[in-house]
């Protein structure tokens, strides 16, 4: 896991909003929900824009396999 960017946003963008994968190469991200029994991939991911901001910071990274440590 790497730091990829900082910075303040007005409120919580990724409250409640788990993803297994984030993908960089144009396979679709998957994302997770958690029900009574157990964790599940989700039928849907319904992003906000900000969620999506986020997103294009994370597969950008997942792209050029950037590093941190």
């Amino acid at each position: 896991m790497a730091l990829a960017e900082t910075g303040d946003v007005p409120e919580r963008v990724l409250a409640k909003w788990p993803v297994a994968r984030v993908s960089g190469d144009g396979a679709p991200d998957i994302a997770l929900i958690a029900r009574v029994d157990g964790i599940h991939r989700a039928d849907t991911q319904n992003t906000t824009p900000e969620q999506e901001t986020m997103l294009d910071v994370m597969r950008e990274a997942a792209r050029s396999g950037s590093d941190a440590g």
